[in-house]
């Protein structure tokens, strides 16, 4: 994380609040961070951060947002900010794992029924919900024939050997048809 925060510093991103590590609370900790006005060049732009830093951008049409979002070659977690309704239909043209709508990311973390991972390089399966058990399961297709025209299969070799002439009956009318 302070090497991101570092970076967009480095590059000219504005800080809103937070970038700094929080040492005297334990080693890991790092101050909630809000960054705008973030160059294409800058990594919190074109990767993935685990940590608590959020980065906001403008734009100037829908379209815009959405081309804006999924110009990366990562996908784990998107936010949209606004009408549900409206979000909502967006949501499906965001490409990642998880899109929350008026939440950070507690919406789908926090429910075991959703499927969670990520596309392109934030990984590929699921887990939780059904998407998370069909990882331990093999899908595989049973067909069964009854019959052919209304015409009953055999099942058994004496039912074979008792169609055979009426094969060969159907083969002989098949090849006299123009």
């Amino acid at each position: 994380v302070e090497r991101y925060v570092a970076d967009a510093k480095q590059k000219g991103a504005t800080f809103l609040i937070g970038g700094e590590a929080l040492p005297e609370v334990g080693p890991y900790f790092f101050s909630p961070t809000v960054v705008t006005n973030i160059g294409d060049d800058v990594l919190l732009k074109r990767e993935e951060v685990f940590g608590p830093v959020l980065s906001v951008y403008g734009y100037d049409s829908v379209d815009e947002a959405v081309d804006a979002a999924n110009d990366s070659e990562f996908g784990l977690n998107s936010s949209l900010i606004g009408n549900r309704k409206e979000a909502q239909k967006l949501a499906a043209r965001i490409n990642s794992g998880s899109v929350n709508i008026n939440e950070g990311y507690r919406a789908s973390f926090a429910s075991f029924g959703a499927p969670m991972g990520g596309t392109k390089q934030s990984g590929f399966g699921r887990r939780n919900g059904i998407g998370g058990l069909l990882k331990y399961t093999e899908a595989k297709a049973i067909g069964v024939a009854r019959s052919v025209a209304g015409i009953g299969l055999p099942n058994t070799a004496k039912q074979w050997r008792r169609m055979v002439p009426l094969m060969r009956t159907l083969a002989k009318i098949l090849r006299r048809l123009p």
